[in-house]
């Protein structure tokens, strides 16, 4: 580490080195763009493992993206090695509020599932249906959507529903105090009105004067504050009126419009007896119902012990406030802590930051935390992000926070960097407003860069601006540009991927994230159209007609048009006596349309005895009928493409996962709950989300919205529909349910400087050529805005805002694009370029990590072995759970919940340990049947283990131990969960235990039984995880044991096998993941396949496979 480390810490500038330093105590980095804030990260962890005796476990890493996390640990593992970059924790602040929970999970009287949108749009629906009719959100006009927004928004700065409700009762309190005071204004209509000369300021002195008595008057009435980040509302009214106080000294010729309109209007207003009143009285009558709505909704949440996705923040936080002992434990864990991007925080991560760093019993603690950020480039606001938090941190602490100001930017050049300055200055809550002395603007530190470009030219349609666009990029890498300097940027996907259709136009290898809505997918449709169809069969329902010819046109098919409109043209829909079209298709001349009608019938007469995903396993032909007929549509898009094959089956993962998440109840879900679930996301507009990452080629143009953008930067940088509808400061989508202005700080108070920070981030991608291209029409006809940020003269063509040489407007005066070019827009058959399937799965297996499953999985010729591996581990192509799935994980459950009672220090009775296996039973997404079949065998088996293994839980042991990614040797990344160790502190030894369903007989061992083998090469894939992990590395694990709960069949009694571990055949599955590994990053996946496969499978055929692998590397 020594010699990388001193070469990289000589190029750092002072101020970077300053930050690498100092290592003890609180330190703010304000870094803007190009700065070099990552390297400076990552040589600061490096210093602080050089300069200490601190383990690089004892180092915590914040941020805000996976990406963000991984190229960080990329970067820092070129100081201090690969596998010991991966034992420092750098996570994103939710993935850390979870490792939280899981590190105290014997501190938590319960543990939740976790919902996504769509419960708790559900959870909104239902209490707003039984609101009051007087409650103020009860009319229609107050959406489902925006209330749980606002309820999201409010608990990202934690805030809870009491605290809400006292903030909103305090409000009320003050106005109605203060409102007498408010006739102070009725002076203003006595002042002698004048337009110019002594009389105009005469005028403007007597306004200053009366408003400047009523905002004493109303500070009189004040009370300090509920919460500490939100002002009452007569704090905040008479804060604002000192800023434009401050604005008229600033500058003594400007208007003092700023107080007649900008703050008189703001705060008050007349009511219908022409006496002014607050405005915001009836925003604060809302925020108390909102408050009283929150309440219940969180109850609710309590009540079906369920948490939302703030909630894995949340719990962390209430965890670290009520242990204080847990709270000492993570302090002395994480005894460095980083803070990427903190300018993007909301309430709740701060407040995460500040338990970890804060020690009540230490007076003058002094943490050693170093936050960076850029308030310029705070765009998360949507989030609930809050950039004054940066502001915040220098007074979190009772000891100095030293500040560093990084502006010397290594990317761009000083043009463009000027032009950005010109941005930033326009936005109002700039830090440098609030920090004495703080200069923000940034200069250019590369001297290598001398030449530069700023290109910006106007359109007259859309189609003509993408259309040219394009052809620049085109004629940009014929000359000699390398594709992935080139990036286009956008505010929206929906702008992107139109400018995609162009860039395929023109052949243009391209890279592009989007997520995409999978109900708007061509095969999901299909298969949900094909399930509303058997709903309606089943239902004997007249929708079945309409739905028919729906799903006979599908591709998958392949019938004849011909031949279904001659059979649907059969239906008489105007007579009610005359037979259905399932009717008609049964009886139809056409074999193939008569056997399509048979299989639906058939799926409708299964509907209320199979479960969903056994009928879904038929819609899309994984399994055939019992008739033998099966769907085409698998079979369909396999032989498609890859791409269409493993898009396919990610979705039906997606739905899968979906419908385990949203459906509640006791037994297991059935079509028709599911298609109420679809009904659901239709009805709230929420989507299913994936995100779908594409390159046509590694060397490909860059196109991604300037979110995406953050943090990367391009040699040319195309900034396209830079109109204001998209770029621009107008009015955005504010929030329906509207707070008093004191609360508006928890929804982001100014969507305008949002923007124009996202404009910043923009431009600051650029090294040296940057374009910005707009157009005058859209695709549909309607007329844009000119950019407001650019100050654009349209008379003279002139960008006033943009630098002096680059500001010239060049117009395209092309009123109708050609043809050709419309044919581009409205065609539907542009298709993205199929992708080989290395550019497939290329992200996905050069990150894959390493479980015991997925290990045993490819060598378990049983049941597959390498194409098996494809399918579940690579593809995962859903499969439905089986019961005896379930039980399993029933198993791990029930004995987790009995080993945290003894660590506890509970006793724990036969009877406790029965409640809880009927509690899990009954949580089952099993048929009643099934379930009671379930519970007879749980009940059974664990009455049997606690007579005769109860004992095993009187020494030490963790259970459900997670053990986070390990880079084992510096190449392969492992990881997974171990049902129990059991630890000798006195030793330092560990046994690693297991727990199995199933039968097993005493006869049977590792060398004979085939299940056997395939547990043993799990058990020792965990010591080598264990030996290898930061938290066990220390211990020697000597020893594992299956502990079989069902045992043998015949006496129904639990059997252990017990195993030591020697060197010789950990090396040998050491190996044996090595291979697997190299297999996967070269995807050779399929190059060796088992000779035999099957039941006939034993013990020497599994390691002929193996020696097989073994022998091609």
């Amino acid at each position: 580490m020594g010699d990388n480390f001193r070469k990289v810490y000589n190029q750092l500038n002072d101020e970077q080195r300053e930050a690498v330093d100092n290592i003890y105590g609180p330190v703010l980095v304000i870094a803007g763009p190009g700065t070099g804030k990552t390297q400076l990260l990552s040589a600061r962890v490096a210093n602080i493992l050089r300069i200490t005796d601190a383990s690089p476990n004892n180092i915590l890493c914040l941020t805000f993206t996976e990406n963000g996390a991984e190229n960080m640990r990329e970067r820092l593992a070129s100081f201090i090695g690969a596998s010991a970059a991966y034992e420092v924790e750098i996570s994103t602040y939710h993935s850390f509020g979870n490792s939280l929970l899981a590190q105290g999970r014997d501190y938590l009287d319960e543990e939740r599932v976790s919902i996504d949108e769509l419960k708790q749009f559900e959870i909104i629906r239902d209490i707003k249906q039984n609101l009051p009719h007087d409650n103020l959100l009860a009319p229609e006009k107050n959406k489902v959507r925006d209330i749980l927004i606002a309820i999201q928004d409010i608990k990202q700065e934690d805030i809870s529903p009491e605290i809400f409700k006292q903030i909103a009762l305090q409000n009320l309190k003050l106005i109605k105090k203060a409102s007498d005071s408010l006739q102070i204004m009725d002076e203003l209509a006595a002042v002698k009105q004048s337009s110019k000369g002594a009389g105009k300021v005469s005028a403007a002195i007597q306004k200053i004067e009366i408003l400047s008595r009523l905002a004493q008057t109303l500070k009189t009435f004040d009370e300090p504050r509920i919460y500490a980040k939100t002002p009452t509302i007569l704090e905040q009214i008479y804060a604002n009126f000192s800023e434009q106080i401050a604005k008229l000294e600033a500058d003594p010729k400007q208007s003092i419009t700023h107080l007649t309109k900008g703050w008189k209007d703001k705060y008050f207003e007349k009511n219908h007896n022409n006496n002014f009143r607050f405005k915001d009285e009836s925003a604060s009558r809302k925020a108390l119902d909102l408050a009283e709505f929150y309440a219940t909704y969180e109850a609710s949440l309590q009540n079906d012990g369920l948490q939302d996705f703030n909630d894995m923040i949340l719990r962390a936080i209430r965890l670290l406030e009520n242990n204080a002992d847990f709270r000492f434990t993570m302090q002395e864990k994480y005894q460095y802590i980083l803070l990427d991007e903190y300018q993007d925080t909301n309430g709740a991560q701060s407040r995460i930051v500040e338990l970890l760093t804060s020690n009540e019993m230490i007076p003058d603690y002094e943490p050693n935390v170093l936050a960076v950020g850029d308030d310029d480039q705070a765009i998360m606001a949507f989030q609930g992000a809050q950039f004054s938090n940066m502001h915040d941190f220098m007074s979190f602490y009772n000891c100095p926070t030293k500040t560093i100001n990084l502006t010397k930017n290594y990317r761009s050049h000083q043009t463009i960097l000027d032009f950005a300055e010109t941005i930033a200055e326009q936005i109002e809550g700039r830090l440098s407003r609030k920090i004495k002395d703080l200069n923000k603007k940034v200069i250019q530190a590369n001297p290598n860069i001398t030449d530069v470009s700023i290109w910006r030219k106007s359109f007259a349609h859309q189609s003509t601006e993408f259309y040219e666009v394009a052809g620049k990029i085109r004629a940009l890498v014929e000359s000699g540009v390398r594709p992935r300097e080139i990036a286009v940027l956008a505010p929206r996907h929906a702008i992107l991927e139109e400018m995609s259709k162009y860039l395929h136009h023109f052949n243009l290898p391209v890279e592009y994230e989007k997520s995409e809505n999978i109900l708007d997918e061509k095969p999901v449709k299909q298969v949900i159209e094909m399930l509303k169809l058997v709903q309606s069969i089943a239902d004997d329902s007249t929708n079945q007609n309409v739905i028919w010819p729906k799903v006979l046109v599908f591709d998958f098919w392949q019938n004849g048009l011909i031949e279904i409109y001659q059979t649907v043209s059969k239906f008489n829909r105007w007579d009610d006596s005359a037979p259905n079209l399932t009717q008609i298709l049964l009886e139809s001349e056409n074999q193939k349309l008569q056997d399509i009608a048979k299989f639906f019938i058939e799926l409708s007469q299964k509907i209320n005895q199979e479960t969903f995903e056994t009928i879904v396993d038929l819609v899309i032909g994984s399994t055939e009928t019992e008739t033998g007929f099966k769907s085409p549509l698998r079979e369909f898009y396999s032989q498609k493409s890859d791409e269409d094959f493993y898009n396919l089956a990610t979705y039906l993962t997606i739905l899968r996962e979906k419908s385990k998440n949203n459906i509640t109840g006791e037994t297991a879900i059935t079509v028709t709950e599911f298609l109420r679930m679809i009904n659901i996301y239709q009805e709230s507009g929420i989507k299913i989300v994936s995100k779908t990452a594409f390159s046509t080629d590694q060397n490909a143009v860059q196109v991604m919205t300037a979110f995406g953008a953050k943090g990367l930067e391009f040699k040319h940088t195309f900034l396209i529909s830079v109109d204001d509808s998209a770029w621009g400061t107008g009015k955005g989508n504010s929030q329906v349910i509207s707070l008093p202005k004191n609360m508006e700080r928890i929804k982001d108070p100014n969507q305008q400087d949002t923007k124009k920070r996202l404009f910043f981030v923009a431009i600051t991608r650029a090294k040296t050529n940057l374009y910005l291209t707009s157009s005058d029409k859209t695709f549909d006809g309607r007329t844009k805005s000119p950019l407001k940020l650019l100050a654009e003269n349209r008379a003279d063509q002139i960008a006033e805002n943009m630098p002096v040489g680059f500001n010239k407007i060049i117009v395209d005066e092309s009123e109708t694009p050609s043809l050709g070019i419309l044919q581009i827009n409205w065609s539907d058959n542009l298709d993205i370029p199929k992708l080989k399937n290395e550019q497939l799965f290329a992200d996905k297996l050069q990150h894959f990590s390493h479980s015991a499953s997925t290990l045993t999985s490819f060598y378990d010729a049983k049941y597959g072995g390498p194409n098996k591996f494809f399918e579940n581990h690579i593809l995962r192509f859903p499969q439905e759970v089986s019961g005896s799935a379930q039980f399993g994980t029933l198993m791990h459950q029930v004995f987790d919940f009995w080993q945290k009672q003894i660590n506890r220090g509970e006793t724990v009775r036969l009877e406790t340990i029965l409640r809880e296996v009927e509690t899990k039973v009954s949580r089952l997404r099993l048929s009643p049947q099934q379930k009671q079949n379930e519970l007879a065998r749980a009940l059974a088996a664990f009455t049997n283990f606690y007579n005769q293994r109860a004992t095993i839980f009187e020494c030490k042991a963790a259970s459900e131990v997670k053990i986070g990614k390990i880079l084992l040797d510096g190449e392969v990344l492992i990881s997974g969960g171990i049902d129990r160790i059991e630890i000798d502190e006195n030793a330092k030894t560990i046994e690693i235990v297991d727990f199995k369903t199933g039968n097993i007989t005493e006869k049977e061992n590792f060398k004979n039984k085939p299940k056997l083998h395939k547990y043993q090469m799990q058990l020792y894939f965990y010591k080598i995880l264990l030996e290898n992990s930061p938290e066990f590395k220390n211990y020697k694990v000597k020893t594992g044991r299956l502990e079989f709960i069902e045992g043998d069949e015949k006496y129904r009694t639990p059997i252990v096998k017990s195993i030591e571990f020697n060197s010789e055949t950990q090396q040998r599955i050491k190996d044996l993941l090595f291979a697997l590994d190299n297999k996967i990053k070269n995807f050779t996946i399929d190059s060796i396949q088992p000779s035999k496969t099957g039941q006939g499978v034993s013990v020497a055929d599994l390691i002929a496979f193996e020696d097989e692998v073994l022998g091609e590397q």
